[in-house]
């Protein structure tokens, strides 16, 4: 089991306190959420989550429905409900896997979501 405090990490993004979130990060992290094309590095993942927080989100709340841990990895599986700007709240399951290096720090972050009604889409299996 590793040191990483995974419900700050979530704490931090619900609350949208984005400079906190991102503290989490390394500076050579890479994210990967649903289909879109893998974020490389600290500042452009949080160019991302900035614009998504004045343009789309609202607000955030991720409810933990399990959690694994091992040698550095952290596997979260959450129901997460988005407060969007056009009105609508939308709840998707969601797993999260975390690798975080030896300074503590999110390295890797995988986030397998189908984000379709979040961003006004039709569902993915259409």
């Amino acid at each position: 089991m590793n040191n990483f405090d995974a419900d700050q990490f979530y704490r931090h993004l619900d609350e949208l306190n984005l400079d906190a979130y991102m503290a989490f990060f390394a500076d050579d992290a890479t994210l990967r959420f649903a289909n879109f094309p893998p974020l490389v590095g600290k500042i452009a993942i949080g160019e991302n989550f900035r614009s998504l927080a004045a343009t789309v989100v609202r607000g955030m709340q991720h409810r933990f429905v399990d959690r694994w841990e091992s040698k550095g990895s952290i596997v979260l599986e959450s129901n997460v409900t988005y407060d969007l700007f056009d009105g609508r709240v939308v709840t998707v399951p969601a797993v999260t896997i975390l690798r975080v290096n030896s300074l503590n720090k999110v390295a890797d972050m995988r986030v397998y979501v189908d984000a379709s009604a979040v961003f006004g889409l039709p569902p993915s299996d259409q």
